[in-house]
């Protein structure tokens, strides 16, 4: 399936570059970052469920955002996530940043689809833009996607490469959520880190 840049304004509030790209699964994956304008730029990083992007993150600044919940009550993330039949917990769409600022079908993608993408595509990792990243190639359209290497935000620091980079919307257990990491493969790191997003289009029509 072949997108144009005429027909990206077809796809809810999102900017005139954004281009959903046909990797063969039921999701069209945005070329760029949410906050980025190329998709060798890394955008805006936010903790999980949060819908305003953040420079510093750690477990008090996640908390603030709620002063009257603490991580360790039950419905500080239980009011962000909803339990679903085959999928498990996810974010609800009220606290989905990419949605609110992309609207229409945008979202974050589940880690269902992160491991779809990595099960049927091939990775390269190379430089776009001067960036480090991989080079993302759907083994069934042939269709490409940039994700830039990006560095994890916890506690006010960096942490570079082999970590977890960008946010699912699938939560996973113990004030942690499940992200794609710049190893290729899932894992999960707790909710106030700050990541990067990568929205996708709900194609379901």
């Amino acid at each position: 399936m072949k997108i144009n840049i005429e027909t990206v304004r077809l796809y809810g509030n999102a900017p005139a570059f954004v281009q959903p790209v046909d990797t063969g699964c039921q999701i069209l994956w945005s070329n760029v970052n949410l906050g980025a304008i190329n998709p060798w730029q890394v955008g805006k990083r936010y903790a999980w469920g949060e819908l305003e992007p953040d420079i510093e993150f750690s477990e008090d600044r996640y908390l603030s955002n709620d002063i009257l919940e603490r991580i360790s009550s039950p419905s500080f993330l239980q009011k962000r996530y909803m339990e679903t039949e085959y999928q498990g917990k996810l974010l609800k769409p009220q606290f989905d940043a990419a949605n609110l600022r992309w609207g229409g079908k945008w979202r974050i993608p589940t880690f269902q689809e992160w491991d779809t993408l990595i099960a049927l595509s091939t990775i390269e990792s190379t430089k776009q833009g001067g960036s480090l990243g991989h080079l993302i190639t759907s083994k069934i359209t042939g269709n490409s996607i940039f994700i830039p290497f990006t560095q994890l935000r916890r506690n006010s620091n960096e942490i570079f490469l082999k970590i977890e980079g960008y946010w699912s919307s699938s939560y996973a257990v113990n004030n942690m959520a499940w992200a794609y990491t710049n190893n290729h493969n899932i894992n999960h790191d707790m909710c106030y880190a700050g990541l990067c997003l990568r929205p996708a289009w709900v194609n379901n029509d």
